[in-house]
């Protein structure tokens, strides 16, 4: 790497940082089995101005997959199991809505989000619920899609693979992968909490245009999401991806392991620039398209407070890990893409001034959309009925069961470990509050219906605009 290429990436974070709200970051470059470029920039909590350094530890997010299937794959290599083993046959207990899918599912097909299953992240976020619970939740839950008809992105997926690991290890996913992934690698500061008060950032997110602290809470589908690093850490694990035929028998993945976790298995979704090449496809915890021409092995993470990417050009050994404390934002990708437009000696890209008029237009739509919605609430029809005729408890065989209470002049409502007043939003009709702050259902509508004798006896909740509303049967009263 050479000096033009950081002075680079200054220009750029100076530039993209404070524009897009974002308080720190840190970035790692690795180049032929090295560590060549390792910088921090800004501060990794608003609150103590503590400046953000390679050590710093952030959130991997979805980074955390390719582990989980590392990890599967180093039980692959070993012979236990293939990649095309049904899930079934490691966790006999496994199920899904469709009983085919649920017979015929194999690892392979969860590591590729072809189980059909979807998000439903609302089953796990909440954290109330321990991995077997989640597990047993899956039949209850209509999936997206057909079985291996498309990718449908789910984490329960990357959940379910890690209590395959668990089971085929005798012990949990976290220590698997600590003691035979972390450790080989050399990302001696890497786990699963935030537990060291000293290097740990801290999540941001953007609030009347100014970054504030969102709440710091482990990702509960661990396996999808839970790693806790440094973009010193994931630079070694760059290396050990990169480097594994290099390896040989030394190699932390195995050669074969990294080949099958990095082809193109099949296809995800259009390119989002013409620079990435044809299409985005699936790999087994990692992601594979082009970047102008150079084949490229990437993925990103994003959750409440935090935005991170790894994107590698194997054909150039080269390796980029940008994480940053701020929810999902582009400028990760920016600072990857302009490593990427240096290793391959091409005029470089002004990705900032492509993306950024896009925020103007993201913030108007959000705006518009809190105006249609409190239009929408006014203008509904107040609703006819006593409080006490919704109060009560109603559940459903997936997500759990939510309760309903008076709570003075308006109805309180409680779900996993959220308790929030609701919001009349027309007849029948009631509206969650949104938080920035922290994962939860942004402004879901609870919608009420009665019985044939006019008695209120369920509730549906839109909980993703991709499924069905999730139906509460009412089962007691108070």
């Amino acid at each position: 790497m050479t000096p033009d290429l950081d002075a680079t990436l200054v220009r750029i974070a100076a530039e993209a940082m404070p524009f897009y709200r974002i308080p720190g970051l840190a970035i790692a470059v690795v180049r032929d089995g090295e560590v060549v470029l390792r910088r921090g920039f800004g501060v990794r909590d608003v609150a103590t101005g503590e400046p953000v350094t390679p050590a710093t530890r952030f959130a991997a997010c979805s980074l955390t997959k390719a582990f989980t299937a590392a990890a599967l794959g180093l039980w692959v290599d070993s012979g236990h199991v293939r990649w095309d083993t049904r899930v079934r046959d490691v966790l006999p207990e496994f199920g899904l809505a469709d009983p085919v899918a649920a017979e015929r599912c194999t690892l392979r097909d969860l590591l590729l989000h072809l189980s059909g299953l979807g998000r439903h992240d609302f089953v796990w976020t909440a954290g109330d619920r321990d991995p077997a619970a989640v597990l047993a939740a899956l039949p209850h839950l209509p999936p997206v899609r057909e079985f291996r008809d498309g990718c449908a992105y789910s984490n329960l997926g990357y959940l379910v693979a890690g209590l395959v690991v668990e089971r085929l290890a005798g012990r949990p996913w976290v220590d698997e992968v600590a003691d035979r992934l972390l450790g080989p690698s050399g990302m001696t500061s890497a786990g699963f909490a935030f537990d060291r008060p000293g290097d740990d950032a801290w999540p941001h997110v953007v609030v009347d245009e100014a970054p504030v602290r969102a709440r710091r809470e482990p990702i509960a589908a661990a396996p999808a999401g839970g790693l806790v690093a440094s973009v010193d850490d994931l630079a070694r694990w760059a290396v050990a991806l990169l480097e594994a035929e290099r390896a040989g028998d030394t190699a932390v993945v195995p050669a074969a392991v990294v080949q099958a976790m990095t082809r193109p298995h099949v296809y995800a979704e259009p390119p989002l620039h013409p620079e990435f090449g044809d299409a985005l496809h699936n790999g087994l915890g990692l992601w594979r398209n082009g970047y102008r021409g150079a084949r490229q092995w990437l993925h990103t993470g994003s959750w409440v407070g935090w935005s991170t990417i790894l994107a590698m050009l194997p054909d150039h050994r080269t390796g980029v890990v940008v994480l940053s404390n701020r929810n999902a934002s582009p400028v990760p990708a920016m600072l990857a893409y302009a490593v990427h437009d240096a290793v391959l000696g091409l005029e470089p890209i002004d990705w900032f001034g492509r993306i950024a008029p896009l925020r103007e237009q993201a913030l108007a739509a959000a705006r518009d959309e809190a105006a249609a919605r409190d239009a929408e609430d006014a203008a509904g029809a107040p609703t006819a009925r006593h409080l006490h005729d919704y109060a009560g408890a109603y559940r459903h065989a997936g997500y759990g069961t939510m309760q309903v209470a008076v709570d003075g002049d308006g109805l309180a409502w409680s779900f996993a470990r959220w308790s929030e007043r609701l919001r009349p939003a027309g007849a029948d009709a009631f509206r969650l509050p949104g938080y920035a702050d922290r994962p939860f259902p942004d402004h879901r509508i609870l919608s009420f219906a009665a019985d044939d004798a006019g008695r209120i006896d369920r509730v549906e909740v839109a909980f993703e605009p991709d499924l069905p509303a999730a139906v509460f049967v009412r089962v007691d009263r108070s």
